[in-house]
């Protein structure tokens, strides 16, 4: 079902009006208002499509951020033992 969906979004208008019988262009009458409804489920898809990508970056550079800390931290502790076991 995800994939339907992802081939629909990746489609332009153009092969979607093709693909609906309407030749790809505006129209009049119920061809035209299935046109219409299918540039905004277009416009949808393509705005749920960026959501996810977005998403996907934040959760990646927080993962980043989070294993920085932690790297950053292990390395500051590993510093301050060194440096105790000097003394």
């Amino acid at each position: 079902m995800i994939t339907m969906w992802e081939n629909i979004r990746d489609m332009s208008l153009a092969d979607l009006g093709k693909k609906a019988g309407g030749g790809g262009g505006g129209g009049g009458g119920e061809i035209g208002n299935f046109i219409a409804d299918l540039d905004r489920w277009y416009t949808l898809l393509q705005k749920i499509a960026q959501v996810e990508r977005d998403i996907n970056y934040e959760e990646k550079l927080r993962t980043k951020i989070q294993s920085d800390r932690v790297i950053n931290g292990t390395a500051l502790y590993n510093s301050q033992k060194r440096q105790l076991d000097m003394l």
